[in-house]
């Protein structure tokens, strides 16, 4: 798809509508990252809003409410970029609040008309002088640990049942604190310790995870956008999704079918490992699969 922008904040609202349909969004900002021509600080923020509206999502609902007269009839790209510009006054300390106003204001009348911008000028107004609702006005405890932390109800009761609500609430606040930048080294290609020397030399701050033998940690720069990642020297990948393949015992000469594989993180930490045999990457969406065969292997 062809982009007409290079605004991180617009293509953010414009990736979260389609997150919003159904679209995977790890694939959605790889996609728009790879069609446009934003530099480092914008592709960073364009992430940062996008992920951080998924993670944040049902207490940004909540906060929005009561500034809409008609919810059901608000166009959703229209919440959606209400919703990117409360993200970015409750979470990002570092962008101003006139830069956040006059970007999302800007931004309504570009995608919509003249009418949709006073629209929101209305409701961002509005929530400057009123402030958004209080989480801790929720009188039922389990809705408004749901609310704050943005999980369902039926995860909290069974955090509860199953822990206990003091363990309960420590875990449900640990989701909201920002997660470790992991990447899992392609031993086809390098060693880890090989990729640890490789990536303090060219400046990043990196250092072997204490939970995988084959992680690193990324404790700051963008490895995204680096020649490591565009070269298939290491894979952006969860710590705890490189323990499975870690656990099994696999001979060079194996054929392993991965059978939900999509989107290929476990499917290339397994061929890694393979000499004369062969990995078979099955998954229920087709075209998932096309992230699994444009990783690069060896």
């Amino acid at each position: 798809m062809k982009y007409t922008t290079n605004n991180p904040r617009q293509l953010a609202v414009m990736t979260l509508v389609r997150t919003s349909n159904g679209s995977y969004s790890n694939l959605q900002i790889n996609a728009v990252i790879q069609s446009t021509s934003m530099g480092p600080a914008d592709k960073g923020l364009f992430t940062n809003i996008v992920y951080g509206v998924i993670q944040h999502r049902l207490t940004l609902e909540y906060k929005l409410r009561p500034f809409l007269r008609e919810p059901e009839k608000t166009e959703t790209w229209v919440k959606e970029l209400l919703y990117t510009a409360m993200y970015q006054l409750e979470y990002l300390d570092r962008v101003p609040k006139r830069a956040i106003f006059d970007e999302t204001i800007k931004i309504a009348k570009v995608m919509g008309h003249d009418g949709t911008r006073r629209f929101v000028t209305g409701i961002l107004h509005q929530m400057d002088r009123k402030g958004t609702p209080n989480l801790d006005d929720i009188q039922d405890e389990k809705t408004r640990l749901s609310i704050e932390y943005s999980v369902p109800t039926w995860l909290v009761d069974m955090l509860e049942e199953q822990l206990g609500k003091a363990k309960a609430a420590s875990i449900l606040a640990s989701l909201n604190k920002a997660p470790k930048q992991s990447v899992r080294a392609n031993l086809a290609k390098i060693s880890q310790a090989d990729l640890l020397a490789d990536l303090a030399k060219d400046g990043f701050d990196a250092e072997p995870s204490k939970v995988s033998s084959e992680g690193i940690i990324i404790n700051d720069g963008q490895i995204i956008h680096s020649d490591f990642f565009s070269d298939g020297l290491l894979t952006i990948q969860d710590e705890s999704a490189m323990l499975p393949v870690e656990s099994m015992k696999i001979d060079p000469a194996d054929n392993i079918l991965d059978a939900c594989s999509a989107p290929g993180g476990k499917t290339t930490q397994i061929a890694s490992r393979l000499e004369d045999g062969k990995v078979f990457a099955l998954d229920i969406h087709k075209k998932s699969l096309k992230r699994s065969n444009e990783m690069q292997l060896v």
